[in-house]
């Protein structure tokens, strides 16, 4: 089976798009990736299989072959390691095809966990060239940040302009770092002027509000607030937010969130952290893949 999953590339500092083409066949098990790839995409093929395996997921026990097209154009970095994780789960029938107007690209930790990648900003704009639609996100709040620094993000953000910008209000975990460590955080009322300004910039632009929602622990106990040009609101940020809609999460450290709409129950199933959980709990591990397995076939009865 042959499953395509679109990502991007960097040609200096300009995005294109690419296609990664992943096959399984008979024969010797293999894994290659073509298409001109450099060192660090070759060496994909070993985060990718680790990832695959401490993520629950059988490794498929075939030829893999991953075409990385156009194949003329060098490929560099590990920002495939994502599409290639996707193409592989997707040809062996544990995930669905992904749709064709969603983009992945990113790094993966040998325990599933994505990692950012440099380039994304010329990439994103470059999906939009090629028919998609663009989402970024801001934070108010920061450390260290001030409202001319945020005004200047905000400004650069705005050039590029985007389909949709969330932005966000710093929201900080109880087992955080900074929440530890605390200080240099801006004081609430800086943190209401950062968001006044986005707002009045955003509304001058031609963008306006369409989903809002709020956090624990949020500085000022202000709010996160998604604008979008017209006709271009994401429903999937509503669905989301509201949580409609259920997520099965492979990756370390990820939660399953499993929505009953009819019933307004929401069942939450956490995946072990680090690989040495994987092993000592896998029998409790294997049990909550199958209640998700069982609680998507109720709901569909």
């Amino acid at each position: 089976m042959v499953c395509n999953v679109t990502s991007l590339g960097l040609n200096g500092v300009e995005g294109y798009p690419v296609a990664a083409e992943c096959a399984l066949s008979g024969g010797l098990p293999a894994f290659d990736v073509v298409g001109l790839p450099d060192a660090a995409v070759r060496e994909a093929r070993e985060r990718v299989r680790a990832a695959v395996k401490n993520c629950g997921a059988k490794f498929p026990v075939s030829r893999i072959t991953v075409n990385l097209a156009p194949a003329g154009q060098k490929k560099a970095g590990t920002l495939y390691d994502l599409p290639i994780f996707v193409g592989l789960l997707a040809a062996n029938g544990d995930l669905p095809e992904p749709p064709a107007d969603a983009a992945f690209v990113g790094e993966l930790s040998l325990s599933g966990t994505l990692r950012s990648v440099a380039g994304v900003l010329p990439m994103a704009l470059a999906a939009e060239r090629f028919g998609g639609l663009v989402n970024m996100d801001l934070i108010a709040g920061l450390p260290a940040d001030r409202l001319e620094g945020f005004g200047r993000t905000l400004e650069k953000v705005l050039a590029m302009g985007p389909e949709n910008i969330t932005v966000h209000t710093l929201s900080l975990k109880k087992g955080s770092r900074m929440t530890e460590q605390g200080g240099g955080l801006p004081d609430p009322a800086s943190v209401e002027a950062m968001l006044a300004l986005a707002s009045e910039q955003l509304r001058g632009a031609g963008y306006a509000p369409y989903y809002l929602y709020r956090q624990k622990y949020m500085s000022g106990s202000f709010e996160n607030v998604g604008w979008a040009k017209p006709g271009t609101a994401c429903a999937y940020n509503i669905v989301m937010m509201e949580e409609l809609q259920s997520v099965l999460s492979l990756g370390a450290g990820g939660i399953t969130k499993l929505v009953d709409p009819d019933k307004r129950k929401i069942v939450r199933l956490n995946n072990p952290k680090y690989a040495r959980e994987y092993l000592d709990r896998w029998e409790d591990v294997a049990a909550d893949k199958r209640a998700a397995a069982d609680f998507q076939v109720g709901l569909s009865r």
